[in-house]
C-alpha cells in the first residue's frame, strides 16, 4: 500500500499519525480510504465544489508534483505527500505582488487569505483582503 505523509497541521486536526499506509490506485481512492481511517481529513484535502484537490495544496507522488490531481495513478510502493502552501518569499516575478505565490519545486502555489481572496493589496485588480 502507498505510504502517505500527513502534514503536521492536519495531524493535529484529525489525530492522524505523520505517515500511514492506505490502499488506493489513484489519489482520489487514497483520499477516500484516508477518510475511512481518519474521519475529517477528506475535507482538508478535497474540495467537493471543484471536485479537485483543495486549492493551495500540492500532491507529490514519488517525488513528482502531480499534474493530474485526483486522477494521478498511485502504485503499491508509492510515497505520497500533501504539501500545503507556505507563506513568505517571492520567486522574483515583478508582475506579481509580493507574497502572492510561492514556488515549490516546479509548482507555483497561489497564496490565499483564509477569506478566499488572493493575497496582495488589491492594486492588481483583484479584491483586497478585508482581514
Amino acid at each position: 500500500m502507498p505510504d502517505v505523509w500527513i502534514p503536521a497541521q492536519m495531524q493535529r486536526i484529525t489525530g492522524a499519525p505523520d505517515r500511514v499506509q492506505v490502499a488506493g490506485a489513484t489519489v482520489r481512492q487514497v483520499i477516500n480510504n484516508l477518510e475511512r481511517l481518519h474521519p475529517g481529513i477528506k475535507e482538508l484535502l478535497y474540495d467537493a465544489e471543484l471536485d479537485d484537490i483543495t486549492p493551495g495544496l500540492a500532491v507529490i507522488v514519488d517525488g513528482d508534483v502531480s499534474q493530474l490531481g485526483l486522477l494521478e495513478q498511485v502504485r503499491e510502493d508509492s510515497e505520497m505527500h500533501f504539501l500545503p502552501a507556505i507563506g513568505g518569499g517571492r520567486d522574483g516575478d515583478p508582475a506579481e505582488p509580493a507574497g502572492s505565490s510561492v514556488r515549490v519545486g516546479p509548482l507555483r502555489l497561489a497564496m490565499r487569505c483564509i477569506c478566499g481572496t488572493a493575497r496582495g493589496n488589491g492594486s492588481e485588480g483583484g479584491r483586497k483582503c478585508p482581514g
